[in-house]
């Protein structure tokens, strides 16, 4: 699945792809497919939603087995790896308590926000209803690609198309 994701990330993104320095990754404990995208194809600079990924700036919190490797934050909470599944949780700022989940990986991750970056132009000139048709649409393709991320209404995803949805982002 990886490769198939990977060219998928690398057609949204481009060349603002930044692979992460081996020496951040060589004692944290993820999916080796994880390392593998992390070091040959590596992270955006941001994107929308306020998201800013890091690159030498990763660090890992908390003690095993409740270690997260920080590698962003979206303004509000930091974004962090979970050891040793690779799940992408929000973080508080202050400690490595959950906030919500995001995606079961970095790679399905970035490809929402491909996704949902390129959706950005038709919803700004939407009328109510075409947003919510084009919400669905995502909604759809999302539950496809990882339905861990939208099964639960605190979840990070389900927030961000509800506010989609009701022109609050």
């Amino acid at each position: 699945m990886g490769n198939k994701l990977d060219s998928q990330i690398i057609s949204l993104f481009g060349s603002a792809l930044s692979p992460v320095p081996a020496s951040l990754l060589h004692d944290v404990e993820l999916p080796q497919e994880t390392k593998d995208f992390l070091l040959s194809v590596g992270l955006p600079p941001g994107g929308s939603l306020l998201l800013t990924f890091y690159h030498s700036e990763i660090t890992v919190v908390g003690e095993r087995p409740s270690r997260f490797l920080i590698i962003g934050d979206d303004y509000g909470t930091r974004l962090g790896l979970q050891e040793p599944t690779g799940a992408l949780y929000s973080l508080t700022w202050r400690s490595a308590s959950v906030v919500g989940f995001i995606n079961t990986s970095i790679l399905t991750m970035l490809l929402f926000l491909g996704i949902y970056m390129t959706q950005q132009p038709a919803l700004r000139e939407a009328t109510d209803e075409e947003a919510v048709a084009i919400v669905e649409r995502m909604r759809i393709t999302f539950n496809d690609i990882d339905g861990s991320a939208l099964a639960n209404p605190d979840n990070w995803w389900y927030s961000i198309l509800e506010q989609t949805e009701l022109g609050q982002l």
